[in-house]
């Protein structure tokens, strides 16, 4: 698949080692746009026409839900598949999942493959 064909996946992470190995295991299908916050994926986002969210949860400053809430408001994001990576899978709870919807939630650490799986999952989920 031609770099240009992948869908374009918007993912903040503060953790700069696991960014980069999520990187990595996902840019043989997806285009990754990598933030390193809330605040950073906010600045990209509005140049940026990603088909998918990939957030950690928990971040200094902007979490992921805060992140993701005020990615949301911005028009052409609405209603953008999202899929939170956290150690803490309860963090997010059913009226998270309720509440911003399309959404879902994988365990760190995380198997390459299910991370993948997952977010094709989301993608079609999504209609995409």
């Amino acid at each position: 698949m031609a770099q240009e064909d992948r869908p374009i996946i918007l993912y903040v992470e503060d953790d700069e080692s696991l960014r980069m190995l999520t990187e990595y295991v996902l840019e043989s299908q997806f285009r990754v746009i990598a933030a390193s916050s809330g605040a950073a994926a906010l600045g990209l986002a509005t140049g940026l026409a990603p088909a998918l969210l990939l957030l950690d949860v928990v971040m200094p400053g902007l979490d992921g839900i805060e992140t993701l809430t005020a990615l949301r408001a911005l028009p052409h994001l609405a209603h953008l598949p999202a899929v939170f990576m956290t150690g803490r899978v309860e963090a997010v709870g059913a009226d998270v999942f309720a509440r911003l919807a399309p959404v879902s939630a994988l365990a760190k650490p995380y198997e390459p493959n299910d991370l993948v799986d997952a977010l094709h999952a989301a993608l079609g989920e999504a209609g995409r």
